[in-house]
This record gives structure tokens, sequence and C-alpha cells, in this order.
């Protein structure tokens, strides 16, 4: 017996109908991959909204500085040379 003549347990044909084991269909392959990647993108949506927060807090800082600088900037002119 050659090895091309061995029966393929990978063959769709070879199932019963009723058979448990089977190989998933197209749609339930879909399934999966459109769940994946709906997995994905809400993990790169938290990450994002983070990143949003992470900024904000940044520019609050920022805006901060520059209230601070410039009240010592008026208050540095308003003195006599």
């Amino acid at each position: 017996m050659n090895l091309h003549n061995l029966p393929n347990n990978n063959d769709a044909h070879d199932e019963l109908p009723g058979d448990t084991a089977r190989t998933p269909s197209r749609l339930e392959q879909r399934l999966a991959v459109l769940r994946q990647e709906y997995e994905a993108g809400q993990t790169q949506l938290r990450a994002l909204e983070q990143r949003s927060r992470d900024l904000q807090n940044t520019m609050l800082r920022i805006h901060g500085a520059i209230t601070v600088l410039e009240d010592l900037l008026a208050e540095e002119s308003a003195q006599p040379a």
C-alpha cells in the first residue's frame, strides 16, 4: 500500500452525518475570526482611551505651568526696575 492510498482524516467527505467531531463550517470560522478582530479592536480602543487620558493630564500640567509663568512675568513687569 503506498502513501497516496491512505485515508485522509481531514477530508470532509469522510465525516458521517451527525458526527460531532466535524470540521468547523466557513460561517463558524468567519465568526471566530470576527470575534478575534472584535476583541483586538476592544483592546486597541482601551489603549487609545488610556493614551487620551494621559495626554489630557499632560496638557493640564502644561497649562498650569504656563499660568504660573505668565503670573510670574506679570509680577516681574509690575515691579519698578
